[in-house]
């Protein structure tokens, strides 16, 4: 059930999922989408004096969402680089960089659809481009992982195991090549020492000397390259 509120002057809508369920929970999607699901039989009058109570969070939340970069809408970011989408309908599905554009011809407009077949594509990317940094990395560093494991990780950018297997997060692949980087010898540092001591640091310094930069952006923008689909 679609609904509308105005909440400080500006009109916001809702969709409102009626569940049955004991409590009222608030959520926003990737989409910017704000979504209601309450238990069945409670009152709109209920529903909409939370919503009010709960505006400063709501309307926080959906400005992050929007302003995200890093969320499909007329453009897209790779390796750090915004390109603009020129979308075609076809029956043959491809997509394609220039310097400027990304073509991305889908068999529908839906937005999710779309979004579904930019995440594949994203993933695909993602096992060429890390696969080739990480070997070109171990050779640098002398630092030799047993696999190369990219995963849908929803926490971390990477991580090494004890079997020194690296894993490292698709989402990568919307970052800048130099952070790509410092997140690959990070782990590649982690098959010789296994924790985040003093001794690590100087390690992971030895080849990335001005880390701590790199660590800043992420602080930066982590979060928001994390809750990309």
């Amino acid at each position: 059930m679609k609904r509308q509120i105005s909440i400080e002057n500006t009109d916001i809508y809702y969709d409102l999922i009626l569940k049955n369920k004991k409590n009222i929970s608030i959520k926003i999607n990737s989409n910017g989408h704000l979504i209601i699901y309450a238990p069945i039989g409670i009152s709109l009058a209920y529903i909409e004096k939370l919503l009010i109570r709960k505006k400063k969070w709501i309307i926080k939340n959906l400005n992050i969402v929007n302003n995200n970069p890093y969320n499909l809408k007329n453009s897209i970011i790779f390796l750090g680089n915004k390109y603009d989408i020129k979308l075609e309908i076809t029956q043959k599905e491809s997509i394609c960089l220039d310097s400027e554009f990304i073509y991305i011809k889908s068999k529908s407009i839906d937005y999710k659809y779309i979004q579904n077949l930019l995440g594949s594509w994203y993933k695909e990317q993602a096992e060429k481009i890390l696969f080739d940094r990480v070997n070109i990395l171990s050779n640098y560093c002398r630092l030799y992982p047993s696999n190369i494991i990219i995963k849908d990780q929803k926490t971390r950018w990477g991580s090494c195991s004890s079997k020194k297997e690296i894993r490292l997060n698709w989402r990568l692949i919307l970052m800048p090549n130099s952070i790509i980087d410092y997140i690959i010898i990070h782990e590649l540092c982690h098959l010789k020492i296994m924790n985040h001591s003093s001794d690590f640091w100087e390690l992971v310094k030895i080849y990335v000397p001005n880390y701590r930069e790199y660590k800043k952006w992420l602080n930066e923008n982590g979060s928001l390259i994390m809750s990309v689909k």
